[in-house]
């Protein structure tokens, strides 16, 4: 007997940028084990993902990605997909402004695309125990 599991578009989209956290390059890389241990009794996993161009800490509560699901997780993880021209300096202006919203477990990773120049992608994984 073969066991199938039914998913929907957002769960494929999840699954899908999950993978990606494990298996392309960047600045901050995830293992199998971070994301078990950040999903292993969750009921929900759900992805928000904003485009932006500028990392300033009115860019980001501007963005959408500081929504009240954001703010009610029990555990999240952060992505950012940029190209070579954002900084560290950026990247911390980022992980600040979405981290003084909900100080709860999370994970940070920082994915590499060589296509992104002058903007940037957030992606939050949020997890409902």
């Amino acid at each position: 007997m073969i066991n199938t599991i039914t998913c929907n578009k957002d769960s494929v989209k999840v699954i899908n940028k999950l993978f990606d956290l494990l298996t392309k390059p960047g600045l901050i890389n995830l293992n199998a084990q971070d994301i078990e241990n950040m999903t292993k009794y969750a009921k929900s996993i759900t992805n928000q993902t904003v485009t932006i161009k500028e990392a300033t800490k009115e860019a980001v509560e501007k963005s959408g990605i500081l929504s009240d699901e954001l703010k009610k997780a029990h555990k999240y993880i952060i992505n950012v997909t940029a190209g070579a021209n954002l900084s560290l300096g950026d990247l911390d202006t980022i992980v600040g402004t979405i981290y003084s919203v909900n100080d709860g477990e999370r994970i940070f990773a920082s994915l590499y695309d060589e296509y992104l120049t002058d903007e940037f992608t957030i992606d939050t994984f949020l997890v409902r125990l």
